[in-house]
């Protein structure tokens, strides 16, 4: 994937008219899957992955169900 050099600092920011899909998987996946992620944003996709989206202090659990409810489509990582 384009760009997997400089994945951790590579959360392009999608157009707002972007489809938003959510992205669930194990946490032995989560370096594969943020380059995923960050290949989809760069691509005109509204990814969300658990660490860009919860910021320290938020509910988590809130957090999951509003990026599920917003998602268009809901990947999951296996």
């Amino acid at each position: 994937m384009a760009g997997d050099s400089n994945v951790a600092g590579a959360i392009a920011t999608p157009p707002s008219h972007a489809p938003k899909v959510f992205c669930s998987y194990g946490s032995s996946d989560r370096q594969v899957v943020q380059g995923f992620a960050a290949y989809l944003r760069e691509h005109g996709v509204d990814a969300w992955l658990d660490q860009w989206e919860i910021l320290p202090g938020e509910n988590i659990i809130t957090k999951l169900e509003q990026g599920l409810r917003e998602a268009e489509l809901v990947l999951g990582f296996l």
